[in-house]
């Protein structure tokens, strides 16, 4: 009996572990578009700053999440920092053609040529 009780436990915690995760994931990316959605940038923030978002994605993630809310605020000394701080991040080729092409854009759409052409130069490297 013990040995059935001890299996049934394992069981369920296994499937805890799994299943908890993802339904987080997917309630704070809800809560994340539903905010944003709805220009309600404090609130934003802080969501991206809770440890339930902090669990459910990457480092990297949240900070690009974060450069959309301040493109969505047209924040340039935010989009600016935010650029920084992604580009110093230790992050995938992909990860990094991603934010060369946003930044791209950002600066080209600002009139801003070195910058645009440095996220390039930063894109290859």
């Amino acid at each position: 009996m013990s040995k059935n009780l001890n299996l049934i436990i394992i069981v369920i915690m296994t499937l805890v572990f799994i299943f908890v995760p993802i339904i987080m994931k997917k309630v704070v990316w809800k809560k994340l578009l539903s905010q944003l959605d709805n220009e309600q940038y404090d609130e934003f923030y802080k969501t991206l700053d809770s440890n339930a978002c902090k669990f459910s994605y990457q480092a990297f993630n949240r900070e690009y999440m974060r450069l959309s809310g301040y493109l969505a605020q047209r924040n340039d000394a935010k989009i600016e920092e935010q650029f920084d701080l992604l580009k110093n991040m230790r992050i995938s080729n992909k990860q990094k053609a991603s934010v060369a092409s946003r930044g791209f854009y950002y600066y080209l759409e600002k009139g801003k040529i070195k910058k645009a052409e440095g996220m390039l130069s930063y894109g290859k490297s």
